[in-house]
């Protein structure tokens, strides 16, 4: 499994990925990247933990209305609400991960 170096909020992290999602994980780091510095920009320096915080929140919330759009317009297709069942589950993931490792910014 391939290891990357990631950077978010000005610290790297080091992440293990499926063969062939370099890419995709990186990109991926790019959106949070984006919705943390929009943070830091809004309301400053709130402790990296708290800023990812924030920000899987707001993405959640991007999943959670994108999901509630499917269902409301009738394009609610099992395939898609599994993926974005999923997609959720992984945040959440990486939320409980953060919110264990960092306890310090509290």
């Amino acid at each position: 499994m391939p290891d990357i170096r990631v950077r978010v909020n000005e610290q790297t992290y080091s992440l293990t990925c499926g063969e062939g999602e370099e890419e995709r994980v990186e990109k991926l780091a790019g959106y949070l990247e984006g919705h943390v510095q929009k943070l830091v920009s809004d309301l400053g320096q709130l402790g990296q933990t708290r800023l990812m915080l924030l920000a899987a929140l707001n993405i959640c919330d991007e999943l959670f209305t994108a999901r509630e759009q499917l269902i409301r317009t009738g394009k609610d297709d099992p395939d898609m609400a599994k993926a974005l069942n999923e997609m959720a589950e992984r945040i959440e993931g990486c939320v409980e991960a953060l919110g264990d490792g960092e306890a310090k910014d509290h």
